[in-house]
């Protein structure tokens, strides 16, 4: 979302943006509020978070639950490739800039 002036003819005094960033296993908030502030690349913007966790624990294939879910697909054809992936869901990090 980018907020400036409340008009098109009016020159905003302050601009501010929210991203919505999504963490993949191997990445760290630090991390990637370093790189936004690197690519913006001026010191007159400053990166913050509102809402913020880090990166998800990436589950085990070996686990009770995956082996559950592999065993029922398996029932229904056994030539159905069972593989994990990765789920964007419950990842939302907002990183404002002002």
């Amino acid at each position: 979302m980018l907020q400036g002036s409340y008009k098109s003819n009016v020159l905003p005094t302050q601009a501010t943006a929210v991203m919505n960033v999504r963490i993949y296993p191997g990445d760290t908030l630090e991390g990637i509020l370093s790189h936004i502030q690197q690519t913006i690349n001026d010191p007159r913007v400053i990166v913050s978070t509102e809402v913020a966790s880090e990166e998800s624990l990436i589950s085990s294939t070996q686990s009770f639950g995956f082996k559950l879910i592999e065993s029922t697909i398996r029932r229904m054809d056994d030539n159905i490739i069972v593989s994990p992936y990765l789920v964007q869901g419950a990842t939302d990090q907002d990183i404002t800039k002002n």
